[in-house]
């Protein structure tokens, strides 16, 4: 999509209503409950492992938190479903109350198909099942799951400083949620669904498939780890 440029260069405007965002908790009920914690499993066969002395393995990559508890504005709740190949009793498919799908990776480094997956499942297209549990290796396999899952992959570069990319998010999103690739301090290059941001209520909303969540956070320190493209997921003409 275009963005005029008039869009990116308006001071932000104040918001009188709240001097900051206050946390919100959601009502857990009729199945939904609030996420657990939980981190991506360990795949002998598809993650770079170590063994410890009692034979337990970690990832050579280590173990991240996404956000801090403290910064979570509102943790979402979400109802566990099946979804082949996977049981609802795997907790690794759900939704939210307003219909928005989440997927858990199952290797520590498949945050890409599962973000995929998340909207891929939202729009009625292909759950990359397989692919949730390999890690993902190049720019090449990325457009290849995009378009695997039934879409055309249009990348938008985030230039500038963070509140020229948070202005240029939200003119992005007005065609709908899209993935967001950060630099993130623990994570690293990390892959998550962008579903809103307001600069003038100072949130976003992301689906993160590290964590298997959907949370609202502050702006930063979201935005300081925002990286260099937001890919918008088209569907073919």
């Amino acid at each position: 999509m275009e963005i005029s440029e008039d869009l990116l260069t308006q001071p932000l405007e104040e918001d009188t209503s709240e001097l900051s965002p206050r946390p919100v908790i959601e009502e857990e009920g009729e199945g939904y409950l609030l996420p657990e914690m939980r981190y991506p499993p360990i795949s002998l066969q598809h993650d770079t492992v170590i063994f410890n002395e009692d034979m337990s393995m970690r990832s050579v990559h280590g173990t991240g938190l996404f956000m801090e508890q403290d910064r979570i504005l509102t943790k979402h709740v979400m109802r566990y479903i099946d979804c082949s190949p996977f049981p609802e009793t795997s907790k690794v498919v759900a939704i939210t109350r307003a219909g928005k799908h989440i997927v858990w990776q199952q290797a520590v480094r498949s945050c890409v198909p599962a973000a995929i997956s998340m909207i891929a499942l939202d729009r009625g297209k292909l759950f990359l099942a397989r692919e949730i549990s390999y890690p993902l290796t190049s720019d090449t396999a990325r457009i290849r799951y995009i378009q695997k899952a039934g879409f055309v992959p249009i990348k938008h570069d985030l230039l500038g400083e963070v509140v020229q990319k948070a202005r240029t998010l939200e003119c992005l999103m007005r065609s709908g949620p899209g993935l967001l690739h950060l630099n993130h301090p623990s994570l690293m290059s990390h892959m998550v669904v962008l579903d809103e941001i307001s600069l003038k209520q100072e949130r976003i909303t992301i689906r993160d498939p590290y964590h298997g969540y959907m949370i609202t956070v502050g702006l930063f320190p979201f935005l300081n780890w925002v990286g260099a493209s937001f890919i918008e997921l088209a569907d073919p003409q």
